[in-house]
């Protein structure tokens, strides 16, 4: 099981970005839906980039840095993948001597999406560095234009991650990368787009979006390979990858996952500003045998604690 409430401060940046949400998950020895191969490549750090601190009384939002804590996504993303490729050589996946691009080895890649459109974002540069690994970026960079800024041209450090930036945004516009979003990355974040952040549950929904609607277009992914990039603020990230089973779209079918979200009860704006501070205390569904939060623990030890009831 996992789930959370990915909840910020009115009027902050990270507003837009808010959802709620879980997914509930079986695992078994023979798996009818995916078979997750036993290897890892992990990154961590310890870096205060999203987090909730103890403060005087006990607070549901918490204290982040928005561009912070992207470098720290892409930086224990970037370690994760060539820790997940180090570990593959080792165990005879790969030739060391012959390279293979990990987002060519799998058919979909799916990410911990704290917004719908966070992956084809955060994967950019590391599109580059595979297609340089692979010898093609000479033959990307003369047809479409590509003029890569060195350090040593600019006056400043600044001044040159500002070209940088220009640079990899001058890439994620390119067709070839728009055919790679599309075809890796576009359906696991559909459902991203409805939702918002489930922290915890943000990648296994992405999984859920992208499986639901690949069985309905009919598609042949038995024995294709699926990558997972999952991150964690503070900082951690682990990748690893999974082989889909024959019988997954009889699975995938039963998700409804779009089905369930287009039955949501839809709320306006001033109902959601007494949700998020407080003021309205009952559940905008009146169905029996729904559990909410009743309190929030605000003293000692229960401090934070929250208590739930039936109604």
């Amino acid at each position: 099981m996992a789930g959370d409430v990915a909840k910020y401060e009115l009027e902050s940046s990270g507003e837009y970005t808010q959802g709620a949400g879980a997914v509930a998950m079986l695992v078994r020895r023979n798996p009818r839906l995916l078979a997750v191969r036993n290897l890892y490549g992990v990154s961590m750090e310890s870096v205060h980039d999203f987090y909730k601190p103890r403060r005087e009384r006990y607070s549901e939002t918490p204290v982040f840095d928005g561009q912070y804590s992207n470098l720290c996504y892409q930086n224990r993303m970037a370690e994760a993948l060539a820790d997940f490729r180090r570990r593959a050589i080792a165990a005879g996946l790969f030739r060391e001597d012959q390279y293979q691009a990990l987002s060519e080895r799998w058919t979909r890649m799916i990410f911990h999406l704290p917004y719908a459109f966070h992956a084809k974002r955060m994967y950019v540069e590391q599109f580059v560095a595979e297609r340089k690994a692979s010898g093609k970026w000479v033959a990307d960079a003369q047809r479409f234009g590509f003029s890569e800024p060195q350090s040593d041209a600019f006056p400043d450090r600044r001044s040159f991650e500002k070209a940088l930036a220009g640079f990899f945004k001058s890439v994620s516009e390119s067709t070839m990368y728009r055919r790679f979003v599309h075809e890796k990355l576009e359906k696991p974040q559909r459902a991203s787009q409805e939702t918002g952040n489930l922290y915890t549950a943000s990648i296994f929904l992405a999984l859920m979006s992208s499986l639901e609607i690949d069985a309905a277009e009919g598609a042949h992914l038995a024995g294709k390979r699926l990558g997972f990039v999952a991150y964690g603020s503070g900082s951690k990230a682990k990748v690893f990858e999974a082989v889909v089973q024959p019988g997954w779209a009889d699975i995938a079918a039963k998700f409804k996952v779009f089905e369930k979200l287009n039955a949501r009860r839809a709320i306006d704006f001033d109902q959601y500003e007494k949700l998020h501070t407080g003021v309205q205390q009952g559940s905008v569904l009146a169905e029996m045998n729904r559990w909410g939060l009743k309190e929030i623990g605000t003293e000692g030890v229960t401090l934070g604690a929250r208590y739930y009831e039936s109604f």
